[in-house]
């Protein structure tokens, strides 16, 4: 039997112990506390088990692993005291690094290969929305929102689904999953009496929860601890609506608006590729009036040849040339996990980020002059780790007209603080010039460009929503 086996044994006949909702009722509260509490050094807790005193580091992801594997586990409903859950943790804590040990084996072993980028990337994807939360949630949220409102394809839009699927509007359905993202850092359960009571449509809102909920049996069936991804809330047995994890709570919605889309186009269009085509036009497009907003008619589209590869942008600066690419792909899930699979991480390096270098150095030949030549990938996905996807980039592509220490890979997020911060070309130029003759990493360039909430479009956080945190904050 593997440790990691043997381990998991051991967690799962204490976890069979303690009612489901008891667990998640109890992991959810030291969720929410540090979520508030939240600061930039790691996250402690002191344990004794009677002989020792130590801190443990805290990892607060996973809390919705051991909420979920509750679910499959466990028939008994014996309450769960706070310390016999920190018991839980470090069993769940063992049996994690073991397999963490387990896989590292089987894929690191090759010390000739590159192991930097799929650890940094896959721990950073999991550990990451845990330390930007709520800007991010936002951000995205609104961005999806401006750039899919008014998207038709095939008579598909997403008034369309909505209205069909809650006979409301978009923007009330916007302000229903507004409030459901934020009332979770007040509230463990989301039909907490006090909610409903301020709750114009309770029907409606009920029947929102349930779409974005899974149940025990549900989860049992899916057999997949990554579910709360997609599903964030657990509707219990005793009929309350808990949430695992505030932070995946915002990182599953701050897309909803997209995968909505995105599904109704893979059930209803008999061209499998259309809605990945149309939001890539439409990714496309936004980023061009972004970087016009920031820097005005400097900014040119570089115009389509058939048949050849070339940048989406060209910018034309006093010292510096900087060509741009927008590639709005993002990763699977199995390659957003500490343990991920690589071969998916692959896929997403090879179409987001080796196409993209060929296209940018199809351009570089075409217009390199005596300026120095910056290439910029600008994708939509959340990538926190964007130096360690272009460590040994070469070793898959090496450009042939312009330098790959010159070569920067910006997540969107990420892009526009830094376009933000550095407003102008003067000012952009200036701050490049201090970096001259260095390899160019996005986590020098972007040290201080701080995570905001976004100025290059309306927040739909609306009145409404507003005001309804505002009632309950008063009784």
């Amino acid at each position: 039997m593997k440790k990691s086996e043997e381990l998991l044994q051991k967690f799962k006949s204490k976890l069979k112990k303690y009612s489901t909702c008891e667990v998640t009722k109890m992991f959810a509260s030291f969720d929410r506390y540090y979520f508030k509490n939240h600061k930039d050094e790691p996250l402690t807790h002191t344990f004794s088990n009677g002989y020792i005193t130590r801190n443990l580091i805290i990892q607060p992801w996973f809390f919705k692993d051991i909420i979920y594997y509750s679910t499959s586990y466990n028939d008994h409903r014996s309450k769960i005291t706070e310390d016999e859950a920190w018991k839980l943790y470090i069993l769940y804590c063992n049996f994690f690094n073991a397999i963490e040990a387990e896989h590292a084996e089987l894929n690191y072993a090759n010390s000739s290969q590159n192991n930097l980028t799929p650890i940094l990337y896959g721990h950073m994807q999991e550990q990451a929305i845990y330390q930007v939360t709520q800007y991010l949630f936002i951000n995205r949220f609104n961005r999806n929102y401006h750039l899919l409102k008014n998207v038709e394809l095939n008579s598909i839009s997403l008034n369309t689904i909505i209205y069909e699927k809650y006979q409301i509007d978009l923007k009330t359905y916007c302000t229903y999953l507004n409030i459901i993202a934020i009332l979770p850092v007040g509230f463990s359960n989301l039909t907490d009496k006090k909610i409903l009571e301020n709750i114009y449509n309770q029907d409606l809102y009920l029947t929102i929860l349930d779409d974005i909920s899974i149940t025990y049996n549900e989860c049992r069936s899916k057999n997949n601890k990554e579910i709360f991804k997609v599903l964030p809330i657990l509707h219990t047995q005793t009929n309350e609506y808990l949430i695992p994890s505030i932070c995946n709570m915002f990182s599953s919605l701050k897309d909803k608006l997209c995968w909505l889309l995105k599904d109704e186009f893979k059930n209803k269009s008999t061209n499998k590729d259309a809605f990945v085509i149309k939001f890539g036009e439409i990714f496309e497009d936004y980023v061009f009036d972004v970087l016009v907003k920031q820097y005005g008619d400097k900014v040119k589209r570089i115009p389509r040849v058939e048949k050849e590869k070339s940048a989406d942008f060209i910018i034309c600066g006093k010292n510096y040339l900087f060509l741009i690419e927008v590639k709005s792909g993002v990763a699977s899930i199995k390659a957003k996990q500490e343990n991920l699979d690589i071969k998916s991480l692959n896929e997403y390096i090879v179409n987001n980020v080796i196409d993209a270098m060929e296209q940018l150095d199809s351009s570089s030949n075409k217009y390199k002059d005596n300026r120095e030549l910056i290439c910029i990938i600008v994708n939509y996905d959340l990538i926190f780790e964007e130096d360690s996807i272009l460590f040994d980039i070469s070793s898959l592509y090496e450009p042939k007209y312009y330098s790959v220490n010159n070569l920067l890979l910006f997540g969107i997020d990420y892009f526009e603080n830094f376009i933000y911060t550095y407003n102008t070309l003067e000012k952009l130029e200036e701050h490049l010039i201090k970096f001259k003759g260095q390899k160019l990493t996005l986590h020098n360039l972007t040290e201080n460009c701080e995570i905001a909430s976004n100025y290059f479009f309306d927040d739909i956080f609306t009145k409404d929503t507003d005001d309804f945190i505002k009632l309950l904050h008063k009784e």
